[in-house]
């Protein structure tokens, strides 16, 4: 069922990336309002709620004011629990922080903030970068408890706490393929067809290689998905037996998985620039590009080291095992 689950959670975020994308909706306003997000919703209930009377001013107080002091509550609980540590110095600046950027939002242009550029930009500009200001606290705050949350950990902790990161990593490269890249390929469409208006028939195969170009920047995110899976699965066996026929098969499909994501990651970037120069008198735009997927190269070689390790633990073990 879990699986079911984290299967779906990617389906329906791919699916609402593409239908994003075809909308034209991930870019300009609409970026905005979701960085703004909730700030920006909760100021706007305040102010109306505040704009409703006496009464409703007096429970928007109170609810700006509790809102305000969240960290508050949450030093309080480490004090009690005598679990104070130094990066809970970050929710003493968010206090002050969102008694800020709340009271901001509840009352637009109304701090003088700094720089000059801020207070002069549109609303949904500057509404979006003081919730970032507050997101990269906060954020900041949760990686530092988890990393000290990682090191205290024991082995099934940690193996829980990485298949639970890998799965966020899914999530990332799943916004990649369907978001990041396919965006940058729809813009691209609309340049050059902007770039190329009265001759738009000769550009049939220019979209070709555009959509070529596309899936060439998409497979190592795709190869980096399945990667993923991949240790997920031995993730499970080494939580079940480390030393089981399972996991050395788990780890010897690991192996395989990375190796050839490799060498299919740079073939297609050989390709991609072999038939582009093939095809250059007939594109409106050539893109030769040496694209080095430092990131996928580096999630490659950690998990096949990984899985070499495991490999080799388990021969150690069967050698030990017939000597005894």
């Amino acid at each position: 069922m879990k699986k079911l689950v984290y299967f779906g959670v990617l389906l329906a975020e791919a699916v609402m990336c593409v239908v994003l994308c075809a909308l034209g909706n991930v870019e300009g306003e609409s970026i905005a309002h979701m960085m703004a997000f909730p700030f920006a919703p909760i100021g706007n209930g305040l102010r109306a709620l505040s704009l409703s009377g006496s009464v409703g001013n007096a429970v928007a107080i109170l609810l700006y004011v509790g809102i305000s002091l969240l960290p508050a509550g949450v030093l309080l609980v480490h004090v009690r629990k005598k679990n104070l540590q130094w990066e809970d110095l970050l929710l003493v600046v968010l206090i002050p922080l969102l008694f800020a950027v709340l009271y901001e939002m509840i009352n637009p242009g109304t701090l003088p903030l700094s720089p000059m550029e801020l207070g002069m930009m549109g609303g949904d500009i500057r509404k979006a970068m003081l919730s970032c200001v507050v997101y990269s606290v906060l954020v900041g705050y949760l990686v530092l408890r988890a990393l000290r949350l990682f090191f205290r950990a024991e082995k099934q902790k940690l193996q829980s706490y990485v298949f639970l990161l890998l799965g966020v990593l899914n999530v990332i490269f799943v916004y990649l393929v369907f978001g990041g890249c396919l965006q940058n390929f729809l813009q691209a469409v609309e340049s050059t067809k902007a770039a190329n208006q009265g001759t738009e028939d000769g550009l049939t195969l220019t979209y070709v290689f555009l959509f070529l170009q596309m899936l060439v920047d998409v497979l190592p995110y795709v190869l980096d998905i399945l990667i993923v899976f991949a240790c997920q699965h031995m993730l499970r066996e080494l939580q079940k037996d480390a030393y089981s026929e399972e996991t050395l098969e788990a780890a010897e499909k690991l192996t395989k998985v990375c190796g050839i994501s490799l060498k299919v990651t740079v073939l297609s970037i050989v390709v991609f620039n072999l038939l582009q120069l093939l095809c250059g008198k007939h594109l409106r735009i050539l893109n030769g590009f040496v694209n080095i997927p430092v990131l996928s190269i580096v999630l490659v070689l950690t998990v096949l080291l990984v899985a070499k390790l495991v490999t080799e633990s388990k021969g150690l073990k069967d050698d030990n095992d017939m000597f005894i």
